[in-house]
């Protein structure tokens, strides 16, 4: 299986600028908060999908062990 949320993840990383503000007017500032609050979210994101990923191959894996016992009966 492909791991999406890795991908996301490097993709997000490589393109990120400094979590620090680095500004010359309020504005700017601002700007770099929002910036920040998006970044957060994206990561709070990524981690709820890989627990969603992760759960997912748990249930599927449940259910595949039932039909194999069955199968094999």
């Amino acid at each position: 299986m492909i791991d999406l949320t890795s991908e996301m993840v490097d993709f997000y990383h490589d393109t990120s600028i400094t979590k620090s503000p680095n500004a010359d007017n309020i504005d700017e500032f601002i700007e770099q908060q929002n910036i920040d609050i998006i970044r957060d979210n994206v990561d709070r994101l990524c981690q709820q999908i890989a627990r969603l990923i992760n759960f997912i191959d748990e249930e599927y894996n449940k259910i595949y062990s039932k039909d194999d016992l069955i199968n094999r009966q």
